[in-house]
């Protein structure tokens, strides 16, 4: 964004919004101003993280990093969602409304240094986020991206656990009334009655548990390869009809146990099973190089 002053929406893949209000802005928004000033952003990265720390913030860091930086202009959000979460929630401006929508123009305001959002009012907000949710699994639903896109200049933004994801079982009623960590349908949970600590005979395959746990495992890899293959095929249709991303960004959202550093172990926030990740990570990103090579 520094480089490239045309970027006006974000195509955002993920089970989350990642709109999670910022507190003590004013300490974030110096930082985007001395960014903007000297055109560079590794000098300041570290104090950005402190300020914007939580994992559920990256995408009202870019709002307000845009509204910083472009002052009046207008920006389309669109949060895609997988299967298992409801397209019609009243997230992230429950406060303002009485029922779920698909989409709404709304705005970030500043409430005693917390930074969260509203309804855009056309009287009163310097400038507007066309934010829209849909799902991305027809050609139906690419054409309504397609058409979202329009003229815009976007960032194609990638949450893995877009594809699987650790989190409870709830039903659309209990997600609307209490949006929150949303597991993928068919998640298998390590079983350890299965397994054994034995580096030679790790479980019994003769265990009828052990049979069933392994035909889960094997059904669940199949529904990751499906969505996976129905996300590339929709951002080829993106490509094919001109509508290509000024920048890619693609998110692990999984823990990290063992790192050179001791200090970057964490066991936190695996959101994408470990045991995918990396297979994920490396699918999505070589379809990607394929398409847009």
């Amino acid at each position: 964004m520094l480089k490239n002053n045309k970027i006006d929406m974000l195509l955002h893949f993920d089970t989350h919004s990642d709109m999670n209000d910022i507190n003590d802005y004013s300490d974030a928004a110096s930082l985007f101003n001395k960014v903007i000033k000297k055109k560079k952003i590794k000098k300041y990265i570290r104090n950005m993280e402190q300020k914007i720390w939580d994992i559920g913030m990256p995408v009202t860091g870019f709002l307000a990093f845009y509204q910083q930086k472009y002052k009046n202009k207008d920006v389309k959000l669109v949060w895609t969602l997988p299967d298992w979460i409801p397209t019609a929630t009243k997230e992230p401006i429950d406060s303002y409304i009485d029922k779920p929508f698909t989409r709404k123009n709304i705005s970030l305001e500043e409430d005693d240094d917390n930074l969260t959002y509203k309804l855009y009012n056309n009287e009163e907000d310097d400038y507007k986020i066309d934010f829209t949710k849909s799902k991305f699994k027809t050609s139906k639903d690419w054409k309504k991206i397609e058409k979202i896109i329009g003229k815009s200049s976007y960032i194609l933004d990638i949450d893995l656990d877009y594809f699987v994801a650790n989190g409870e079982e709830l039903d659309n009623d209990e997600y609307r009334e209490d949006y929150y960590d949303v597991k993928s349908k068919y998640r298998i949970f390590y079983d350890e009655q299965v397994f054994m600590r034995f580096p030679r005979g790790p479980f019994n395959k003769y265990d009828s548990r052990y049979r069933k746990y392994k035909r889960n495992v094997e059904k669940e890899v199949k529904k990751i390869k499906n969505r996976m293959n129905i996300f590339l095929k929709g951002i080829k249709y993106l490509k094919n009809k001109g509508k290509i991303p000024s920048a890619i960004i693609i998110c692990d959202s999984t823990s990290a146990p063992f790192a050179k550093r001791s200090k970057h172990h964490t066991h936190y926030n695996e959101y994408v099973p470990q045991q995918y990740a990396l297979w994920i990570h490396i699918t999505i990103q070589s379809g990607l190089r394929k398409i847009f090579s």
